[in-house]
């Protein structure tokens, strides 16, 4: 069950950059809060998923970002060990030049995967099918060759590093810098849309284009009513930027939630877990299958929601995850989620035709049997007879037990128009409502039923080793 703070008071949902107030109303320690009211929410769905332990690839514990190359081979930013190469099958390890972290994996337009380290920059060169780092240190200028963790994205064929307070652009087998115009130190790196964005510890927004650095937007206090992404706490106000669709990109602002921007307007984006999102500092996340985006958190897993705002998944440790602390989310070629953890990484399937329920959704038994009625789902098992609640949700279902039938070992289940036929070793029960039910024939083995086109249920009861009755029904 996920508990979701909703703000009572709203905040205004559009900001036109020349005027209009913005109240911030925020929901972490530290920040102002808002009366909220409490909202739950279940999570009992379980995805399929399989995790990645440090002994699996014999690496560090944090997985700080990953990538697919063109032939289906994934890469993986491991904590000190460097770049995890793995095949599906076996895993091999490729140190940068300097023996050390690998915070961030891009791939190129021609395929090429891009590596940004600690104080390292490079690309790996495959060579008769084996992956090898080359540094591109020696390309950097001697006065920028000393930064600590980087990051790298890419647009076209060319890359661009992150490195300190400027950034580095690697094309055509040249390294050129980019500084900011504004004086201010570039924060995080971010590509949508075919274009690279950043901003600075003033909250402004900048787009790149080859080496120009444009103002896109610029923080105004003054005429917002305070800040949109400058804080007080020294923290980068812009966690995410992923594209939205061809002309919007959608903003993860620390202090506000997400937000639409088109380089022109600034919309509120109105979706529940903007609560979930205010105050987290988790820059992880990622835009997918056209119409989904994954945002990471720092202890509460990876929440997914549509492009109308609403939670289509809570992963976490109780339904896919290895452990709740996100470092980097990747959507690969195959509708899988790569998701880098503080402890391992899990890859899950979403979105998938399949889900799986057990205890966690109130389950208890084996399940033998299932049917539906009035669009709630029942289930017969070895110790009873379940029904969904209406406490369920796209999130996952959740069931209770039918209290007007006893406890017992429940072998076959069908609905018949309106009214329900339960077959358990307490006998062959009838019931339209579930707060009903009549035996309608001996305490006794009720172990099959079937029904024909004609509407006719077709009780076989074993009273005797060769006994078995027909009932016509109504």
């Amino acid at each position: 069950m996920i508990n979701l703070a909703i703000r009572a008071n709203r905040i205004p949902t559009h900001y036109l950059l020349a005027s209009t107030a913005l109240y911030l109303i925020c929901v972490l320690d530290g920040f102002s809060r808002e009366p909220a009211e409490s909202v739950q929410i279940p999570n009992t769905k379980k995805y399929f998923s399989k995790h990645y332990y440090p002994i699996d690839y014999a690496g560090q514990n944090q997985m700080y970002d990953s990538v697919q190359d063109n032939r289906g081979v994934m890469y993986l930013g491991n904590n000190v060990s460097g770049i995890l190469e793995y095949d599906g099958i076996h895993w091999r390890t490729i140190p940068p030049a300097n023996n050390n972290t690998a915070y961030g994996l891009a791939k190129d337009v021609n395929g090429e995967i891009y590596v940004s380290g600690y104080g390292e920059i490079g690309y790996l060169k495959i060579k008769q099918g084996v992956s090898r780092y080359v540094s591109l240190m020696d390309k950097v200028p001697e006065e920028h060759r000393t930064f600590g963790p980087s990051q790298v994205k890419c647009i076209g064929d060319r890359a661009y590093f992150k490195a300190g307070s400027i950034i580095l652009r690697y094309a055509n087998d040249s390294v050129s810098v980019i500084r900011n115009a504004e004086g201010t130190s570039f924060e995080t790196l971010f590509s949508a849309n075919n274009k690279i964005y950043t901003s600075d510890e003033q909250g402004n927004i900048f787009k790149i284009e080859d080496h120009e650095v444009i103002l896109i937007f610029e923080e105004q206090p003054a005429a917002y009513g305070d800040y949109l992404f400058k804080n007080d706490y020294g923290l980068p106000g812009v966690n995410l930027i992923l594209p939205f669709d061809e002309t919007k990109i959608l903003i993860r602002s620390l202090v506000h939630g997400l937000l639409i921007f088109d380089e022109t307007r600034l919309d509120l984006f109105e979706t529940e877990i903007n609560a979930l999102l205010i105050g987290d500092t988790s820059y992880a996340g990622a835009a997918f299958a056209d119409e989904y985006f994954a945002f990471g958190t720092v202890a509460a897993g990876v929440v997914i929601i549509d492009k109308q705002g609403n939670i289509k998944a809570l992963l976490d440790e109780n339904n896919s995850l290895i452990n709740n602390g996100v470092f980097s989310v990747f959507a690969d070629q195959h509708n899988s989620l790569w998701i880098g953890t503080s402890y391992g990484f899990s890859q899950v399937l979403f979105p998938s035709p399949f889900s799986v329920y057990d205890q966690a959704s109130g389950l208890e038994g084996q399940v033998r049997m299932t049917a539906n009625l009035n669009d709630d789902l029942y289930v017969a098992t070895s110790v009873g007879v379940y029904r969904t609640t209406p406490q369920s949700s796209a999130l996952g279902l959740q069931f209770s037990r039918v209290d007007a039938l006893e406890p017992a070992e429940t072998g076959t289940i069908k609905s018949f128009g309106t009214s329900m036929i339960i077959g358990s070793i307490a006998g062959l029960f009838v019931f339209e409502d579930i707060r009903n039910a009549e035996l309608s024939m001996p305490r006794d083995v009720a172990r099959f039923i079937g029904r024909d086109e004609n509407y006719i249920i077709k009780s076989f009861i074993p009273l005797h080793e060769k006994d078995c009755r027909l009932l016509r029904f109504p």
